[in-house]
């Protein structure tokens, strides 16, 4: 999540020999951030973190696995090295949320908003800042692998005056979790706009503020938008009063774009927009499924069906059955998919949405 109220994180740089001799420094920083599910040793983490950002898509993990079990044998390795490398994995793979352009598109333009609308006008938002909010400080990563530093987690956050969802793979568990859940409900009642790019639309629904409202999410996923209250809206943005939602993904930089204008001015949108050189001539019009062509849409439609299913299946459990916790829905319904950052456990008891 990220809210309009600071830069993009990094981790710290330590000038040791170590990262001086990586030859990568994002590897670097990516396995400064992990040491503690890593290992302590630093030119091991380096070593390992590199191995799990190669092998990170799932379906090779065995395979990698086994391969990292010949390495460890070689080197004199013992099992629990193995076990180190194997934790690594999983804990990338149960903080894998969220679609990463569908929160960095929004965040290039958003964080902008201290650009000035001329070289003889100063900004009205200089003070202007981004959080970069989870569940807690620890790394989110992207449903392909991209490691993403909170700036502040959901206790230490302040009140936000725009709060933006991103939707991914984590949205399933997300819908399951209370305190995210409720921490998206607080944050949105007290924020001058409440937003979502594709299917975080869904999560912004979970937390009651879909309801008799027009909305727009990822073109696989429209059609679920009745379960949480919504009405689809043709359109990459819609907006209902002061409620955005954007279609899939890149949507999410064109909407961005709009609430820039509208809060700062055309004149400063543009700049941004000039600055980050944001002008798309995609090679091919295929960018939405009346213009792609039916083997593509057939194939997209093949690869979310699993996440589809488990979301819809969540989401017609806890609309129809009034007893029916969330969490004990998502705990069928989620194979295959991906869970929200660290801890899914909710804190509370039952609950439908709302």
């Amino acid at each position: 999540m990220c809210g309009s109220s600071t830069t993009f994180p990094f981790c710290p740089s330590k000038r040791t020999p170590w990262r001086q001799s990586c030859r990568d420094p994002n590897l670097a920083r990516f396995a400064e951030t992990l040491l503690p599910l890593i290992d302590p040793n630093p030119e091991r983490a380096v070593e390992l973190a590199g191995e799990a950002v190669s092998a990170f898509a799932p379906r090779y993990h065995e395979h990698w696995l086994a391969g990292m079990r010949e390495k460890l044998g070689l080197l004199g390795g013992a099992d629990g090295d193995l076990d180190l490398v194997r934790d690594l994995l999983q804990a990338m793979q149960e903080n894998a949320a969220i679609t990463q352009l569908d929160f960095t598109g929004p965040f290039e333009v958003l964080s902008r908003l201290a650009t000035p609308p001329s070289l003889t006008e100063p900004s009205a938002f200089a003070q202007s800042g981004t959080h970069v909010v989870a569940k807690s400080m620890q790394p989110v990563f992207s449903d392909r692998g991209l490691g993403i530093l909170p700036t502040c987690a959901f206790e230490s956050c302040p009140q936000l005056d725009l709060i933006c969802v991103p939707g991914g793979a984590g949205v399933v568990a997300a819908i399951a979790d209370d305190e995210t859940v409720e921490f998206v409900r607080r944050q949105s009642a007290g924020a001058q706009y409440v937003t979502s790019v594709c299917t975080g639309a869904f999560l912004l629904g979970a937390a009651g503020l879909l309801k008799g409202r027009r909305a727009a999410t990822h073109w696989a996923y429209v059609d679920l938008l009745p379960l949480v209250g919504a009405t689809h809206e043709n359109g990459r943005i819609v907006r209902d009063g002061n409620l955005f939602t954007a279609g899939g993904v890149t949507s999410g930089i064109d909407f961005a774009f709009c609430i820039v204008a509208e809060v700062a001015g055309p004149q400063v949108a543009q700049a941004i927009q000039l600055a980050i050189e944001y002008d798309p001539s995609p090679p091919f019009d295929a960018g939405h499924p009346d213009k792609a062509s039916e083997a593509a849409v057939e194939l997209m439609v093949r690869r979310n069906e699993t996440a589809r299913k488990g979301l819809q299946q969540l989401l017609s459990e806890a609309r129809s059955v009034g007893a029916q916790s969330l969490i004990s829905a998502a705990a069928r319904n989620t194979s295959g998919v991906p869970s929200a950052p660290r801890s899914t456990t909710a804190s509370g008891g039952p609950r439908t949405l709302p």
